[in-house]
C-alpha cells in the first residue's frame, strides 16, 4: 500500500516532532528507518523507481493510514526562481505526487513564523558550514533558506492540484499552545482514532542550542569567550517586511491564522 498521506513541510517547523507522534498511533504507518524519504523532490531518488519508494512501506500490517514526512516537498514554487537558487526539479513535485499517489492523498502542513523559521534555518546551515557568520541572512540565495518562507507561493500549486480541503494546515505556534488538541485534529483529518494520546509530547527534537535571542532582538551565536551577533535586529525587521505580502495572502486567501506571527 502506497502512502495515502504526506507531511510536506515546512522545514524547521516541528515535522520531526510530528513524525514521532504519528508513528506511535496503532492505525498509522510511517517508515521507521528513515523519516525524510525525499522521493518526489530529489531526481536521483525518483529515478530509482517506484519499487524503491514502496520498499520503505513493506513492513505494513493492519494500519489504515500510511504516510511519510518530507518537509522539503512543499518547497516547489518557481515564481521567485530568478532571485533564489532553486533546483528546477522541485517545480513539478506536486505533479509527481499526483502521478504516483493519485488524487485522494491527504497532506499535513505545519507553518512557522517565516522570520523565525528563516533564522532557525540560517543557524542550521551555519552549524553545517554551508554558510558563514559573515554572510548576511538576507543575501543567502540557496538551500531554500529564505524562499521556503513564502508559504502562500509554495502552497498555491499544491492547492490548485489537490484542492484546499485535502490539506490540514496549522501553525507551529498554535501547535505549541495545545499539542494534544492539535494531534486530535490531525488524527480526525486522517480518519483514525482521535482519542489516542501519544506519549512524550513535550520532547524537543533537533534543538540548536548554539544560538539565542538577545534582549536587543538580535540573534547571537554562542562563542568561546565572546558571543557574536549573527542576525541583527535590522535584518530581523527586513525579514518581517520581506514576508509581509505573502503572509497576508496566506491569511486572506487560504484563511491561515497568521496573528501569532504579527501579520
Amino acid at each position: 500500500m502506497k502512502p495515502n498521506f504526506l507531511g510536506i513541510g515546512a522545514q524547521k517547523s516541528g515535522t520531526t516532532w510530528l513524525h514521532y507522534m504519528l508513528i506511535q498511533h496503532p492505525e498509522i504507518f510511517l517508515p521507521k528507518a528513515q523519516k525524510e524519504l525525499h522521493f518526489f523532490d530529489n531526481k536521483a531518488n525518483y529515478n530509482k523507481g517506484l519499487d524503491f519508494y514502496e520498499s520503505f512501506f513493506s513492513d505494513q500490517t493492519t494500519e489504515v493510514s500510511v504516510g511519510e514526512i518530507t518537509p522539503g516537498y512543499m518547497w516547489s514554487d518557481d515564481t521567485l526562481s530568478k532571485k533564489y537558487s532553486i533546483n528546477e526539479f522541485r517545480f513539478s513535485t506536486p505533479e509527481r505526487v499526483q502521478k504516483i499517489l493519485g488524487d485522494d492523498v491527504k497532506f499535513i502542513v505545519i507553518l512557522r513564523d517565516p522570520v523565525i523559521r528563516a533564522v532557525s534555518a540560517y543557524f542550521h546551515h551555519l552549524k553545517r558550514n554551508r554558510v558563514s557568520v559573515a554572510d548576511s541572512i538576507l543575501d543567502i540565495k540557496g538551500f531554500g533558506l529564505l524562499h521556503i518562507g513564502f508559504y502562500y507561493r509554495n502552497l498555491r500549486r499544491w492547492f490548485e492540484i489537490f484542492g484546499r480541503d485535502s490539506f490540514h494546515v496549522a501553525t507551529f505556534e498554535e501547535l505549541n499552545e495545545n499539542k494534544e488538541r492539535y494531534l486530535r485534529s490531525v488524527f480526525e483529518f486522517l480518519g483514525v482514532d482521535s482519542d489516542f494520546v501519544p506519549v512524550a509530547q513535550d520532547k524537543k527534537y533537533q534543538i540548536n542550542a548554539d544560538y539565542y535571542l538577545s534582549e536587543t532582538g538580535a540573534y547571537m551565536l554562542k562563542g568561546g569567550s565572546e558571543d557574536l551577533e549573527a542576525v541583527s535586529l535590522s535584518e530581523v525587521e527586513s525579514l518581517k517586511v520581506l514576508y509581509s505580502e505573502d503572509a497576508n495572502l496566506l491569511r486572506d486567501v487560504y484563511e491561515v491564522d497568521t496573528s501569532l506571527w504579527g501579520y
